[in-house]
């Protein structure tokens, strides 16, 4: 009887075992999956996010331009009048984050002297056919291309 009892309660561990290693494995699964995709939504938001952010200043505004800082730092700009008096907004990555610049449009002013929005790349603004075309590479080397076009008139160099 002992001997009995003694093959039931190997039996019972045995049982108790193999769920606990299926419970293990299940649970190692779940956690690669979910790792996986945490690394997809950061990789999409740090290519999505400056574009978007872009994206709608543009369609807020009836026109945009390609506006340089002096040091060669491609901006895109957006011309907007307050209380009379002309103001640009410039819209431009520099050292490795999205910046945007408010200021009179008769002031000029540096690259470094905008707000810091968000991490971000590198992003070249050209003109294709009326339309801008802007081209992004986010800093983990993954590239985007955006297209919009003006309410009004064409994008101008």
């Amino acid at each position: 009887m002992t001997r009995h009892r003694s093959v039931d309660t190997l039996a019972a561990l045995l049982l108790l075992l193999l769920y606990l290693s299926v419970s293990a494995a299940a649970l190692l699964c779940g956690v690669q999956v979910w790792n996986g995709a945490e690394d997809c939504m950061q990789q999409n938001f740090t290519l999505q996010t400056p574009l978007s952010y872009l994206a709608g200043k543009a369609r807020q505004s009836d026109s945009f331009h390609i506006d340089p800082f002096a040091d060669g730092t491609q901006a895109l700009a957006f011309d907007a009048e307050w209380e009379g008096e002309a103001y640009i907004t410039r819209l431009y990555c520099y050292d490795g984050a999205l910046y945007e610049l408010f200021t009179p449009e008769d002031i000029v002013l540096t690259p470094a002297d905008g707000t810091r929005l968000m991490e971000g790349g590198t992003m070249v603004f050209s003109n294709r056919d009326g339309m801008l075309c802007v081209d992004y590479t986010a800093q983990d080397g993954q590239t985007q291309s955006l297209l919009l076009a003006p309410k009004r008139g064409e994008v101008h160099p």
